[in-house]
């Protein structure tokens, strides 16, 4: 709702720390290089289904920066095709990389990794979870 607390937001993030694709672009090519403007004014009440359509209406979600699809039940699922989720499961079944050492390898966190192993996210049917089990 608060167009430039969002960009200062965005800005601030430990772009240095970051696996999501947005921080590693401004890392790689400079935050100066970005433009964060207003699309539209709407209601409040617009602005879930607002940003919908334009994450839609852009592509930016296959092919862009959004990490969602947009609007408030959204959440902050990072990107993994299906053929890597696949390649996640049996690694975590079957492999004794760390999931820190998973998470390296696709470039995603390891708080993304082992909401897999948990079943938190992503859930395939016919598994059960954990996925491995890290107790010692």
């Amino acid at each position: 709702m608060n167009i430039e607390e969002r960009w200062k937001h965005h800005k601030r993030f430990p772009i240095s720390h970051s696996h999501y694709p947005l921080y590693k672009a401004f890392k790689e090519f400079g935050i100066e290089n970005f433009d964060f403007s207003i699309l539209e004014i709407c209601s409040i009440s617009d602005l879930n289904n607002k940003e919908i359509f334009y994450i839609n209406k852009f592509n930016s979600y296959y092919n862009g920066y959004n990490q969602t699809k947009g609007g408030s039940n959204a959440g902050h699922v990072v990107k993994i095709s299906d053929e890597d989720l696949t390649i996640i499961y049996d690694l975590l079944q079957n492999s004794s990389l760390s999931q820190n050492d998973i998470a390296k390898i696709f470039n995603i966190g390891i708080d993304t990794v082992s909401e897999i192993n948990h079943g938190k996210t992503r859930l395939l049917e016919g598994y059960s979870y954990p996925l491995r089990n890290n107790k010692k």
